[in-house]
């Protein structure tokens, strides 16, 4: 008879975070369009507008690292925050 594994995320109530990117915040410090940071850094603007309203599902760390670059970020704190819901309350 096998014993049935238990994973880690079966055993814990582990809550997600959303990431919410604040890419939008920068650029409008420094009146940038979509276009004109896409010509600037070679990025698509397709990607930049994922990033810019959190529509974007995978992180790319090429796409992370220009955009520190460019914006001269010292932590990526700068470009994300982490928010996390109420969990419903078990009855």
């Amino acid at each position: 008879m096998l014993n049935k594994m238990i994973l880690p995320t079966e055993q814990m109530d582990i809550q997600k975070p959303e990431i919410i990117c604040h890419l939008d915040k920068l650029m409008q410090q420094r009146g940038l369009t979509q276009q004109q940071l896409s010509e600037d850094t070679g990025i698509a603007p397709a990607g930049i507008r994922a990033y810019q309203y959190n529509s974007f599902r995978r992180i790319d760390m090429a796409t992370l690292s220009t955009i520190a670059g460019y914006f001269q970020l010292k932590t990526f704190d700068d470009l994300f925050s982490m928010v996390y819901k109420e969990h419903p309350k078990n009855p």
